[in-house]
């Protein structure tokens, strides 16, 4: 087992220059053969490692931060990483938005699910992550309660837009909190199992909260239709972090539905280190938290003055706009196109929601390099210059690249797609009735099921080959009379 380590991290120098072309050698290959590699069918599991960050992320900031974190507390350094990206996410959107090559904006909040064990410190993880941007949001509604005070005998109404915490996640709670604000702005972030209970109710409940993750992951429109109490209506943009025990990833998996919410997510599930920690007792110090601290404590203070100056709500298409460079975006122009193939075979393949993540990459990218771009300047106490340049950009293509990789493993552990899922699909096939089934009325009837009524025109002989697999395994027999049966 990988023993974790801290990190020696040189200070990040990344370039300002707007033309700025530098390229990672060989990048598109790497990206190409990873994506071949983490999504191919395998016949046997493949076992889960602990994840290994780019050196060009361990560079950054938010990477150096991590790499502390991770030690201090004795968590993997990958999910740390994501959950220190995600809580980062969410100053940084509050004052910018990053623009597709259309000109487009997208909010920059992240989703993500982290899942370990039990007694593996995830409270103490999220405190890190968010506690900044708790005490920064604070000073904020301290400046909007003391005007509102100033304003009381005035002809001024108050002051909206103040920020208030809550533990009910369910879509009743979040939409009343919604429609008392200005904005249609969430920060969803628990540690425990029980938050997946609000935010992701059991099917048979009529009440979700899929459509405002939905709207909110790239900051669109919803509108709530509640009788007897004012529903929120307008913009939705917002994070989710969840870190969580196992099994947190099948949970979003499943809530997903083919909505395409499932897509929207990072996943990280690795290997845990409880039992083989060494509980060394150091802790992250407050010189070492303070560049962190400062871009979050930064953004939140843009945002206040940007609200007091104009008193709107502050929505994307108001947010300071960052963009790429032209060689940018031709990049990830070029990247798009080297996997448009494979999206095809992995729809084939039953594996949709890999085809939709991937089909979505621009978006986590942009986001990814729009984030690490917004901290590295505040934290460092210069302004972000609008545009981002290559080597930023490059550092989040490698960053993402990591989840791609990790992806694949993720589903197959919980039965979302690939062996695994095929497997379950004919086991409880034939259970399912006491009708015996030949070769062909069984792979007939899984043309209907899950993952295989994904697959298309290839479902019937992706059933075929899969019940072949396993007869020739010996996990199911095929009887004299051409029957099959379970063991």
């Amino acid at each position: 087992m990988t023993k974790i380590v801290r990190a020696t991290m040189p200070k990040t120098e990344f370039g300002n220059d707007a033309n700025d072309n530098r390229n990672v050698p060989g990048y598109l290959e790497q990206i190409e053969q990873s994506i071949e590699g983490a999504t191919a069918d395998q016949d046997t599991p493949t076992k889960r490692e602990y994840l290994k960050l780019p050196d060009s992320f361990n560079q950054t900031l938010i990477g150096r931060y991590a790499g502390i974190v991770s030690h201090c507390i004795e968590f993997p350094q990958v999910s740390t990483a994501v959950a220190m990206l995600t809580g980062a996410s969410i100053p940084a959107s509050m004052v910018y938005a990053v623009e597709y090559a259309s000109g487009t904006p997208i909010q920059l909040g992240l989703y993500a699910v982290i899942e370990q064990p039990p007694s593996m410190s995830k409270s103490r993880l999220l405190s890190y992550s968010g506690q900044a941007y708790r005490r920064a949001v604070a000073d904020h509604n301290r400046r909007v309660f003391a005007e509102n005070k100033r304003r009381e005998d005035g002809d001024n109404g108050p002051l909206g837009s103040t920020f208030v915490s809550a533990t009910d996640a369910t879509s009743a709670g979040m939409d009343k909190h919604l429609a008392d604000m200005a904005e249609g702005r969430f920060c969803i972030s628990t540690a425990e199992q029980v938050g997946f209970e609000s935010l992701f109710p059991d099917k048979a409940s009529h009440s979700t909260n899929t459509e405002l993750l939905l709207k909110g992951w790239q900051g669109e429109f919803v509108a709530g239709m509640r009788q007897g109490r004012n529903a929120f209506a307008g913009i939705a943009f917002g994070s989710v972090l969840v870190i969580a025990q196992p099994g947190s990833s099948e949970r979003v998996l499943s809530a997903s539905n083919g909505t395409g919410l499932a897509e929207r997510f990072l996943y990280v599930a690795e290997p845990s280190p409880l039992g083989t920690r060494t509980l060394h007792g150091e802790f992250v110090t407050h010189a070492q938290c303070a560049p962190f601290d400062k871009a979050v404590a930064g953004c939140v203070k843009r945002y206040s003055d940007m609200y007091f100056n104009s008193e709107e709500p502050q929505e994307p298409e108001a947010l300071k706009r960052l963009k790429l460079t032209p060689g940018g975006y031709d990049r990830m122009l070029e990247v798009r196109r080297s996997m448009e193939p494979r999206l095809r075979e992995l729809f084939d393949q039953g594996r949709s929601i890999q085809s939709g993540w991937l089909g979505k990459i621009e978006t986590h990218v942009l986001k990814v390099a729009a984030v690490i771009h917004v901290f590295e300047a505040i934290g460092n106490g210069s302004e972000p210059p609008d545009v981002i340049p290559d080597q930023v950009l490059n550092t989040a293509l490698e960053f993402v690249q990591v989840i791609v990789d990790h992806m694949g493993i993720v589903m197959e552990d919980n039965g979302i797609a690939g062996h695994k899922a095929e497997e379950e699909a004919v086991i409880a096939a034939l259970m399912s009735t006491n009708k015996p089934h030949t070769m062909r009325t069984l792979s007939s009837a899984l043309r209907r099921r899950q993952p295989f009524r994904a697959m298309g025109d290839a479902a019937y002989q992706n059933a075929k080959a899969r019940i072949e697999s396993m007869a020739q395994q010996g996990m199911i027999m095929v009887n004299t009379d051409g029957k099959v049966e379970a063991l």
